[in-house]
């Protein structure tokens, strides 16, 4: 009866909040909240204003998507957000702010008003108190004043990036040769910026306008004058093909849109500067970049060249960051007798790297530490990089290694933390192992030898006959490092091999995750009837051990 109950009171909760849910997102809109910020201003200061669609217990209606005009009864000169209607969409979430916007030109409690267009009784307004602000005749071109570009400076670029400082959220016009070309606001903090493109060959006059709500002109900056020479090598684009974030260590390709057939055309990050070469597009040119192993904001400058020996220099042209990044990969390891021996790899090696440091503890603090020899002397035969950490006790650990320099100062790109389980209760499955390496054959009057690189962890070897399909066949498991074939003392043949190692019991064992080099042997013709009998027995007894186990 109680687990009844139970269940009852389980559907009546899970109900109520689908209910509850399904209410919220497809109520009814009945009104607008409308709100003003700061709710008093001056006349001519933009404010936000924002408009939240609410049903008539004031929650959001999160499935509106309807039609709002703005207006003010009290001010019909005031600049509103979207003179002519703004629609809904479902990146508003449902409640849109419509930033520096706002604007009246007298003083007054002034009346805003938000309607929907296709609902007449849907609509809500709000009050805004507005007094009078400095009189007009109080601006000079002092209060507008362009500090970038240079009067008179000559550019091969034709774009430049126009700013300079006005009144705080006053509407700004830019001009280029006479004709209007942007409209923006200055901010909180009296400035203004705009990318100006499309400059003219030669002089380019360049000046600013202060408006009010009726784009009557209240204040003009002094012009400035800014000539663009065609003559000059001229930067027309710069990109990072992949991303402008990336892990340190990591490569990107930079590519630059000039002129073509320059000269010459260099990059550089930091110290390090390189040249590129034109692609099999005229015009584009290439550079594969290795980022810096710091963590880190990098501006990379360019120059460019022409035949006439005309340059052009662009520092900070783009800028790149650096984050922090693993530079290990591939990492394996392997518990065996209070020790665990790790092999791994770099995505990216670089000769400031010349060893590693093991940090490790049984906590999250790691407080223990081993640092191998050079990185050139712990490569394995295949070349991996080796090394163990022993005398350890059967317990949890935390693992990480670190890249040091030739001082033994840590580097960035550590690995991420590794937990390996020597506990007792751990299960004998542990292993991670790598792969057979150093396999050759010697031939020794009637036999061929097949020898590979000795592993300790190694428990046995799995010898495999490829055949002329490309498949491979379980030939024999052996204890050495050594696999015994006759040799055919009247005629030659040769057959290829392959093999992998196995840690733990034959029940239980792992192989290598890829065979070794295929190597071929000379053998006896009448030996491979043999192998091909031995390799089914060996897999018939395998297939059986793996299915009961």
């Amino acid at each position: 009866m109680r687990k009844i109950i139970s269940m009852l009171a389980f559907i009546w909760i899970l109900s109520s909040n689908v209910v509850n849910l399904y209410a919220a997102v497809w109520a009814t809109a009945d009104h607008f909240v409308v709100t003003a910020s700061p709710t008093s201003t001056k006349v001519w200061e933009a404010i936000d204003l924002t408009v939240k669609a609410v049903d008539a217990s004031w929650n959001v209606v999160k499935n509106y998507a309807g039609m709002i005009y703005i207006s003010s009864d009290t001010d019909t000169k005031a600049t509103v957000p979207y003179s002519d209607w703004y629609q809904f969409v479902p990146a508003d979430l449902w409640a849109k702010t419509f930033s520096k916007w706002l604007s009246f030109t007298k003083e007054w409690k002034m009346k805003i008003v938000v309607l929907d267009l296709e609902n007449e009784n849907l609509e809500w307004s709000t009050e805004i108190t507005v007094w009078s602000g400095e009189s007009t005749a109080t601006w000079t071109t002092s209060d507008i004043t362009i500090s970038s570009p240079d009067n008179w400076m000559t550019t091969s670029n034709s774009e430049v990036t126009v700013s300079g400082t006005a009144k705080k959220n006053s509407k700004i016009k830019y001009i280029l040769n006479t004709k209007e070309v942007w409209t923006n606001q200055s901010d909180d903090s009296w400035n203004f910026t705009y990318n100006m493109t499309n400059l003219a060959t030669w002089d380019n006059v360049i000046e600013v306008k202060v408006v009010d709500g009726t784009d009557k002109v209240i204040s003009t900056s002094d012009k400035i004058v800014v000539k663009l020479d065609v003559t000059w090598p001229v930067l027309k684009n710069i990109v990072v093909k992949e991303w402008k974030e990336v892990p340190a260590w990591s490569s990107v390709t930079v590519e630059i849109t000039s002129d073509a057939s320059l000269s010459e055309v260099s990059a550089s990050v930091w110290d390090f500067n390189q040249v590129l070469k034109e692609t099999s597009t005229p015009g584009v040119y290439s550079w594969s970049l290795t980022i810096p192993s710091e963590p880190g904001d990098y501006s990379v400058n360019v120059t460019l060249k022409n035949a006439l020996g005309k340059t052009t220099t662009r520092n900070n042209a783009l800028s790149i960051k650096a984050t922090e990044s693993n530079i290990f990969k591939d990492v394996k390891s392997f518990i065996w007798d209070k020790k665990v021996s790790f092999t791994f790899d770099l995505k990216q090696n670089s000769d400031t790297i010349a060893k590693f440091k093991f940090k490790y503890s049984t906590g999250t603090e790691l407080d223990k530490e081993l640092i191998t020899f050079d990185k050139d002397k712990i490569k394995n035969a295949s070349g991996s990089y080796a090394w163990y950490v022993a005398g350890l006790d059967m317990a949890k650990y935390n693992f990480q290694i670190v890249p040091l320099d030739k001082d033994s100062k840590e580097l960035s790109g550590k690995s991420d933390v590794m937990e390996i389980d020597l506990s007792l209760n751990s299960g004998s499955n542990k292993c991670m192992i790598s792969n057979i390496a150093g396999l050759k054959v010697t031939k020794a009057w009637d036999v061929s030898e097949l020898s590979w690189d000795a592993t300790l962890e190694a428990t046995s070897y799995n010898v495999y006959k490829k055949w002329e399909d490309g498949n491979f066949s379980l030939i024999e498991n052996v204890k050495t490092n050594k696999y015994t074939i006759n040799i055919s003392p009247d005629k030659v043949k040769y057959e290829e091999f392959a093999v992998k190692w196995v840690c733990w019991d034959w029940e239980n064992q792992n192989e290598s995750a890829d065979y070794s080099n295929v190597t071929k042997v000379q053998t006896w013709p009448a030996q491979i009837i043999a192998l091909i009998l031995l390799s089914l027995t060996w897999a018939y007894f395998y297939t059986r051990r793996r299915k009961f186990n």
